[in-house]
């Protein structure tokens, strides 16, 4: 090949003729690492192995006579050809320089240079050592990419320890921003799988501002529309697809839905929590394709790893939250009804009765109590119990309506918040409505228990400023309807805090005189109405107090079986009469009964029965001495004890007497039930029986039941010679009230039956009390 080189003179060139020049050290330019190439700064004269490869040619021929500039990257073209005839001129060699040439294709690569100035055949000329730095140049490229992403995953997860609960949201997303924008990607999103791993959801997105951002909208994709990606997720592994229009086979599923969204190429990586895959982190492309290196998909993954760790907190954050106002909800809700409990109540009353004193309205508090409901709860048990007081509460709400709010106070209590311009007269209609839902029975356990309500009324801010004290005087009021036979409302009256204060002073009372001689006990004759002759006594206790005065049995026996001392007060009747009915019996020296009322409290204790065999057997009377009266009532049919403490007492011989016969529910049903020995006519049938048809009609059948029955019939309350011989006609067996004796001493009775005893009168007007005073007084405990 024959060129002009710089100087205009024709210089012979050629690899042979270099090689034929350069002798042996062509071998060790042949051999060289680096590439070497020898030019005149017009054409290349010599090329070695390693520059024919480095350069992308085919052998040397390709290279050599080439315009050696036309190697050199345009942009610094004009800069190396200067250096390279400077070094001609000056003669001085180039140190290591770095410059970006051309391969044969184009393609442009880094190397580092050094030139030296040679002759050959007497010409100048340049050799030039090239050293291909395109790798280690990526390489540093790529340690700058790397340390800058892990500078942004550093900024991310401050960003995410900052953030407060309700922030964490904006921060995944600002996070999701910062990382694709750094790694040049368009869209970057976080899926959170649903329903055991079988649907995903878009929680979180970021897309670049031209890029349409779909994913949002992703509320419910099934994992078979990337079942490959969602496969490799669980198993905690990333997935890298540079190419989607590559993907084929058993990756179609995977190409058909990017390709849908414009994907050229992605990365997926797994959102790790506590043991537990959460989701996945998708990293587009959509303007071009790319690769991911390793390094970079590690990185990544600690993307992952924050919003999982971030995930999990705000999920145990939220389970906390959740938690804390369920604790606060259970707080201030009953766990059986779901309804308000009375810490809610009583913050709802304060409040609307703050209200009601701005606006002029006032604020009703309904007060509802079971009537029977713990012994309906004893008898059937709790879990029945707790099914009557949900249905309660469920009848309360339908009574109730939007008309207000129905809590649970406790136990079977429950209260109605009312608010009104004139509550008492617009709420006597609620009140009856709520009266009537409990009047029908309850069906539990294929049984129906009739649980009628009482219910009590407070307005205020008439009746009371503050919320305790206008709930206190609505359960106040509550009382006094029981007191009044239950089933029934009562308003609230300043006055019943009188009967509140007597209340506190007879139970305190009561307490310091149990065991002294102002409690004691009398009798009242029980006559045969043919002989008119003494054949029992009642035992009737009295309490004289020194403070109180003489206080009714219908006002203490109630407190003191809702107090616990009826017990004591019942041991204490035994002892007391007991040793005094053997004196009697040998007075009269005929059989004579001691008839001793007990409170249902009593019966239902499981030790009721081995108590009176106890005292009958230190006292020495027989069991058909005595005869225990027992009230009607519902509480015959829900206390628990009461069938077998019974039947015991029959067994040991002890009388049954069922006392105030036609006032409860369903007395005969009791009759059949329970084997008595003994009815008692209630004391209101008889006293009118002379003069009302009914009450006259009902005493005639109540004596032809108990004849039917072979049972014996006591009339109580005889007042009159003519209820006397209205009872007499109709063949009653025995007769007791104050027509024939008054309760008297043990002294009184002892003077009556030594008259009797003597054949002197068989009646007694009255009997003296321990001052020798006369005492009259009404049956009692």
């Amino acid at each position: 090949m024959r060129s002009q080189n710089s100087d205009n003179c024709e210089t012979d060139v050629g690899q042979d003729g270099f090689l034929a020049v350069a002798g042996p050290l062509a071998n060790v330019l042949e051999a060289a690492f680096d590439a070497v190439v020898i030019h005149d700064c017009e054409q290349i004269l010599y090329s070695n192995a390693a520059a024919v490869a480095l350069f992308g040619a085919e052998d040397a021929a390709d290279l050599i006579g080439r315009r050696v500039y036309d190697r050199i990257h345009p942009r610094i073209r004009v800069q190396v050809e200067q250096k390279m005839r400077e070094l001609l001129a000056n003669n001085q060699p180039l140190s290591v320089s770095r410059e970006k040439l051309l391969r044969l294709d184009g393609t442009p690569f880094d190397v580092e240079l050094n030139a030296v100035p040679i002759r050959y055949r007497d010409h100048p000329a340049v050799a030039v050592i090239i050293r291909d730095i395109t790798e280690s140049q990526e390489y540093r490229e790529a340690l700058r990419y790397v340390s800058g992403l892990q500078q942004v995953l550093v900024e991310v997860s401050h960003l995410f320890v900052a953030a407060k609960h309700e922030e964490t949201s904006q921060m995944i997303e600002t996070a999701l921003e910062q990382i694709g924008r750094y790694c040049d990607v368009d869209r970057v999103y976080v899926f959170l799988f649903r329903q055991g791993n079988k649907f995903f959801y878009c929680s979180n997105a970021w897309c670049r501002e031209s890029i349409s951002c779909e994913v949002r909208n992703i509320e419910n994709m099934s994992i078979d529309t990337v079942p490959n990606i969602v496969r490799n997720i669980l198993a905690d592994q990333p997935v890298s697809v540079p190419r989607i229009n590559t993907l084929e086979g058993e990756w179609e599923p995977e190409k058909q839905t990017f390709s849908a969204g414009s994907i050229q190429s992605l990365v997926v990586v797994p959102i790790p929590a506590g043991g537990n895959i959460l989701g996945f982190i998708g990293f587009d492309a959509v303007r071009h394709q790319r690769d991911w290196n390793k390094e970079e998909i590690r990185l990544l993954s600690v993307l992952g790893d924050l919003i999982g760790a971030t995930t999990r907190r705000r999920r145990n954050e939220q389970a906390l939250h959740e938690a804390e106002l369920e604790v606060a909800r259970m707080a201030r809700f009953d766990s059986l009804t779901n309804l308000p409990n009375r810490i809610l109540v009583a913050e709802k009353v304060e409040q609307d009765l703050l209200e009601a004193c701005q606006s002029g309205r006032q604020l009703a508090v309904v007060f509802i109590d079971l009537d029977f409901f713990k012994k309906a709860n004893d008898f059937l048990g709790h879990k029945a119990g707790d099914q009557i007081l949900v249905r309660a509460a469920q009848r309360l709400l339908t009574v109730v309506g939007e008309a207000g709010m129905v809590a649970r106070f406790g136990g079977d209590e429950f209260l109605v918040i009312v608010q009104g311009k004139q509550p008492e007269p617009s709420i006597r209609l609620l009140l009856e409505h709520i009266l009537d839902t409990f009047r029908r029975p309850f069906k539990v356990q294929d049984r129906e228990i009739l649980l009628t309500a009482s219910v009590g009324v407070a307005v205020g801010p008439d009746d009371a400023s503050s919320a305790s004290a206008l709930i206190r005087n609505a359960d106040i009021a509550m009382h006094k309807a029981k007191q009044n036979g239950r089933n029934s409302f009562h308003f609230y009256r300043g006055e019943m805090d009188d009967e509140i204060e007597r209340r506190v002073e007879i139970e305190h009372g009561l307490r310091l005189a149990l065991g002294t001689d102002a409690i004691f006990p009398v009798f009242q004759p029980i006559f045969d109405a043919v002989s008119r002759r003494v054949v029992g006594v009642e035992a009737l206790l009295r309490w004289e107090s020194p403070g109180l005065g003489s206080v009714s049995p219908d006002e203490f026996i109630p407190i003191a079986e809702q107090t616990g001392m009826i017990h004591q007060l019942g041991e204490f009747v035994l002892d007391f009469s007991l040793p005094r009915l053997a004196l009697w019996q040998r007075l009269v020296k005929e059989p004579l009964f001691l008839a001793i009322n007990s409170s249902p409290v009593q019966i239902n204790q499981p030790d009721f029965c081995q108590l009176i065999e106890s005292k009958l057997e230190q006292y020495d009377i027989p069991g058909t001495a005595l005869e225990i009266e027992v009230t009607e009532g519902l509480v015959l049919s829900v206390l628990p004890h009461v069938g077998k403490t019974l039947n015991r007492l029959r067994d040991a011989g002890v009388r049954l007497s069922l006392d105030d016969f036609g006032t409860g529910y369903s007395s005969l049903s009791y009759l059949r039930e329970f084997k008595f020995d003994t009815l008692k006519i209630d004391r209101s049938f008889v006293q009118n029986c002379t003069w009302c048809s009914d009450d006259g009609a009902l005493v005639k059948a109540a004596i032809r039941i108990a004849r039917g029955l072979g049972l014996r019939m006591i009339a109580e309350g005889v007042e009159g010679g003519d209820q006397m011989e209205f009872l007499c006609r109709h063949r009653c067996e025995m007769l007791q009230g104050y027509h024939l004796a008054r309760p008297m001493t043990d002294d009184a009775l002892m003077r009556l039956l030594r008259s009797q005893g003597t054949g002197d009168s068989t009646t007694a007007d009255c009997g003296p009390n321990k001052t020798g005073a006369y005492q009259s007084g009404a049956s009692a405990p």
